[in-house]
């Protein structure tokens, strides 16, 4: 079965659905099973709130949608191009089926049928391939680049023994700080969130009840959560 042609579909719909695939709509996706096939299926609802998000409209590559009228207008759009299709969604279930009637509603559900770039997923295969034929062929490397590799593996290995020495203190000082200061004190707060390797690193040390202070939602947000729940519930 040949892939479909998405050639012809306008770019300011592709750029939409971009979006929705990107990690920043934050538009919950279900397991679902259609035909035997695991699929990840959503709720018209969930995509319309992603599109009133404020990161929809860091890019200006995207169309303007500041309603919910015009986000109705691009998910059907999406459908009329074949890059989601409507499916029958049984409650309390995760079997899904095909319905004919392939139109767009808050309340109905969806599977992607258009994946993004392959490109990526490309590159990461043909990755993968040198270095299981680069490590099958280890033997008749030449003797300095075998020690190179020799080196090059010692010093990550001390590198990872550095980092969880740093992530195990941390630690110690975060139960320190709570039990002595009374204020938990994190070092590197911003380690393992979901930023660059840089940013990870800054600041060098911040206050734990700073941290839980941003990541609390700010009303304007709390809107936008309401497709979460419904999709929870379904």
């Amino acid at each position: 079965m040949s892939s479909p042609d998405f050639s012809k579909v306008p770019k300011d719909v592709m750029e939409v659905a971009k979006y929705l695939l990107s990690s920043d709509s934050k538009m919950r996706t279900r397991s679902g099973v259609l035909n035997g096939r695991r699929v990840e299926y959503f709720k018209g609802k969930a995509a319309t709130h992603a599109l009133l998000r404020k990161a929809y409209s860091k890019s200006k590559k995207r169309p303007t949608i500041d309603n919910r009228e015009k986000a109705a207008e691009y998910m059907k759009e999406l459908v009329d191009n074949g890059l989601i299709l409507r499916v029958n969604h049984t409650p309390h279930s995760k079997q899904c089926s095909f319905n004919q009637i392939q139109d767009y509603n808050d309340d109905f559900y969806y599977i992607w049928i258009y994946e993004g770039s392959q490109l990526k997923t490309l590159l990461l295969g043909f990755g993968i391939l040198l270095i299981v034929l680069a490590g099958v062929m280890f033997q008749v490397w030449p003797l300095k680049l075998r020690r190179g590799a020799y080196y090059i593996l010692v010093a990550l290995m001390w590198f990872m023994v550095a980092f969880f020495i740093m992530v195990i203190f941390r630690f110690i000082l975060y139960l320190i700080s709570l039990v002595v200061c009374k204020r938990s004190i994190w070092l590197f707060p911003n380690l393992f969130a979901d930023v660059g390797i840089i940013e990870s690193f800054q600041p060098v040390w911040g206050y734990g009840d700073e941290e839980a202070e941003k990541m609390k939602p700010d009303s304007s947000q709390e809107s936008l959560s309401t497709s979460e729940v419904d999709l929870k519930s379904d």
